[in-house]
């Protein structure tokens, strides 16, 4: 490993642990189903949302204004910002109205009564595909 390589993975560390560690962000109880919370993972805001019982993590900010989505309404899977109502799907990250922007989702584990979440973010969601005249 090079001198920047060692140097880079104490960055990270000093930030986050290791990247491969999952960080406890929240107790299961604290978000029922139908809910969300916003929390702060060291330097990150993160929201986690209950859709169905399974437990979904985003960045928590809305790529429009920054304003935080935790703030906002969650109904099924869809979390809305207050601000200015932009919509996510927060299983995929997708910007409902505009796909080819996602906000920032993460991997989280449910290890009986806490939720746990790895501060590496999971790879956006495929751009939409494009229907030319064509096609239809």
């Amino acid at each position: 490993m090079t001198v920047i390589g060692q140097l880079s993975s104490v960055i990270v560390r000093s930030y986050h642990g290791s990247v491969e560690d999952f960080v406890k962000a929240a107790k299961l109880d604290d978000i029922p189903p139908g809910r969300m919370i916003g929390v702060r993972i060291g330097d990150e805001e993160v929201a986690l949302y209950n859709v169905g019982g399974r437990i979904y993590a985003t960045r928590d900010v809305c790529t429009h204004q920054y304003f935080p989505l935790s703030k906002g309404e969650l109904r099924g899977c869809v979390v809305t910002c207050a601000l200015h109502q932009w919509r996510y799907d927060v299983t995929t990250g997708a910007n409902l109205e505009r796909p080819e922007i996602h906000v920032r989702r993460y991997e989280v584990r449910v290890d009986g009564p806490s939720v746990l979440v790895r501060l590496v973010p999971l790879p956006p969601p495929e751009p939409p595909k494009f229907v030319s005249r064509d096609d239809a």
